[in-house]
């Protein structure tokens, strides 16, 4: 059983509804944090579901860091993995996260089960949702809000302005209005983060950019 086998079923049998309903966008390796791990399959609509899909050809060995990566920002996550993966797995993803078993059938299918319910993710971070947005995104965002002298900044630093003065709420609607309206969608376009322009330090006397080493990443 392979990556491609499950995703199809996946598709096929979980998410024909949302493809169809109008209100939502299914979206293929969704760029997730800084780094840019990549959930395989992401549902946008009133939240942020993510899809992780682990075959029998794939391994575990990036399943922590994938944790890590989507706890910050998704609402919900399910782990849609084969037999040879689902128990350790179970062992190692939060508790909220949704399971869904794979088994493979001799008619050389993929037939997915309901494990394990998803519940609602009690971690979102204001950061960990502001990394989703483009640089001209985060910018129409913090100028909508009255910001101004900003233009100059990198994407760093605006999202780090955007997590200081908006609340959770509030960035999660903008960025899925974003993910779901962004025209000729493309995981690998450009963000054009304008590395290359000049840095201009915050002016804001109660704000204080926060160069953790979670910014280092990527």
């Amino acid at each position: 059983m392979r990556d491609i086998d499950v995703r199809r079923a996946l598709h096929e049998q979980l998410l024909v509804r949302f493809k169809q309903d109008g209100d939502s966008r299914v979206l293929d390796e969704l760029a997730v944090g800084y780094d840019e791990a990549r959930v395989d399959v992401a549902v946008i609509n009133g939240a942020l579901h993510g899809y992780e899909i682990k075959s029998d050809s794939d391994t575990l060995e990036r399943l922590p860091h994938q944790i890590k990566a989507y706890c910050q920002a998704l609402d919900y996550v399910t782990l849609v993995a084969s037999s040879r993966h689902l128990e350790r797995a179970e062992d190692m993803v939060p508790a909220w996260w949704g399971l869904v078993s794979a088994e493979s059938l001799r008619s050389g299918g993929v037939k997915l089960k309901s494990v394990r319910r998803r519940k609602r993710n009690p971690n979102i971070t204001p950061l960990g949702l502001a990394v989703y947005l483009w640089r001209e995104e985060a910018l129409a965002f913090l100028e909508q809000r009255g910001e101004r002298g900003i233009r100059g900044w990198t994407k760093i630093h605006l999202w780090d302005l955007i997590a200081a003065t908006a609340t959770v709420v509030e960035i999660s609607s903008y960025v899925r209005s974003c993910l779901k309206t962004r025209p000729a969608w493309r995981v690998d376009a450009p963000q054009k983060s304008h590395a290359d322009l000049p840095l201009r330090k915050p002016t804001s006397s109660n704000f204080q950019v926060n160069l953790s080493p979670l910014h280092m990443h990527g």
